[in-house]
């Protein structure tokens, strides 16, 4: 997270949840996660709590995360809506609902880029070593 959006932390509801949009989340869903209503998420006011503002921050690192992982916004998007058989069906945005989830959405971002050749990162990917392993078939 750059250091504008760090600073964003504890900032009005609607500042946050218009971070939160640019970076690919809808406003239900976004607002759903963090525990706000409709009125609680305008009114100019009410400023995020530190508690918000960390779930709000961790939100959007993810967003941002599976842009550069994916390329773009839409791809990025298209994947945290998609459901994970890892996740028994659920969808990453499901599991961003708890700190655990996600930790472990965080996990298949890294496993994306491990795994998957075309993703735009690959090039900086360099093998030091050949180890055998076996990845969890769940996975798949």
């Amino acid at each position: 997270m750059d250091a504008a959006k760090a600073r964003g932390v504890f900032n009005p509801r609607p500042r946050t949840l218009d971070q939160a949009v640019e970076a690919g989340y809808f406003r239900a869903e976004f607002t759903q996660i963090i525990g706000w209503d409709d009125d609680q998420a305008t009114r100019l006011d009410h400023r995020a709590t530190p508690e918000e503002s960390d779930r709000a921050a961790g939100l959007i690192r993810v967003a941002e995360r599976a842009k550069s992982v994916f390329g773009d916004t839409e791809e990025a998007s298209r994947w945290l809506r998609k459901p994970k058989k890892a996740f028994d069906g659920k969808t990453c945005i499901n599991m961003l609902a708890t700190e655990y989830g996600g930790r472990e959405v965080g996990n298949m971002l890294v496993l994306n880029v491990l795994i998957n050749p075309p993703q735009p990162d690959m090039g900086k990917i360099a093998v030091i070593s050949d180890t055998p392993f076996s990845f969890d078939c769940r996975l798949f």
